[in-house]
């Protein structure tokens, strides 16, 4: 069985190995890539993160978080999850209205990481996604932020052209979000330890 967890982020801390809490705050829990109806729930993608690093800078906390974009794909050894630029063009099936099998062509636009204020929803940092199946983001969270509220969320969203013969669309898909636990003192703040 393939499965991608794409809930459960390891977070590290630079100076520490142990588990951290981040708990999911949108969608699903899980992934499956095991058969064609797979590659069709996985259309728009997926993705795994993984905080690496918290570190102080001045009166700002920078938090590195890799990210791995992903597409369900039959391969030669079966269906499985396979990396993806999160700007590839894909592509997959519906049945039209007339019931002839119709193509949508997925052609993004852009992408972006966003970082909130967890329960305030203030934007603390936006960064836009590379054209990387993997790749590494830098978020700048202000040390007073932290102090009213220790935590943040981490989302990910593309906008993207839906083209088939029939119409052709504008649409947004956001890949769900995970909330991010911080210790805070006075002079700082560093990942949360899970207990």
């Amino acid at each position: 069985m393939n499965k991608l967890s794409l809930i459960a982020l390891s977070l590290f801390s630079i100076s520490f190995s142990y588990a951290l809490e981040t708990v999911k705050v949108f969608d699903g829990t899980e992934r499956t890539c095991e058969s064609e109806k797979d590659i069709f729930l996985n259309r728009n993608g997926a993705y795994r993160a993984k905080a690496l690093k918290s570190e102080m800078n001045d009166q700002q906390v920078e938090l590195t978080v890799k990210f791995e974009f992903l597409t369900c794909a039959k391969t030669d050894e079966g269906y499985k999850f396979v990396q993806i630029d999160p700007y590839s063009n894909t592509e997959y099936k519906i049945h039209a209205l007339d019931g002839e099998i119709q193509t949508v062509n997925v052609l993004p636009i852009n992408g972006y990481l966003k970082a909130y204020q967890d329960g305030v929803f203030k934007l603390i940092d936006r960064k836009e996604l590379a054209f990387k199946a993997v790749q590494n983001h830098v978020v700048q969270i202000d040390l007073k932020d932290l102090k009213q509220k220790p935590s943040i969320d981490l989302a990910v969203s593309k906008e993207v052209i839906l083209d088939s013969v029939d119409t052709q669309i504008i649409d947004t898909i956001r890949y769900g979000a995970f909330r991010v636990h911080f210790d805070v003192k006075e002079t700082g703040a560093s990942l949360k330890e899970v207990k």
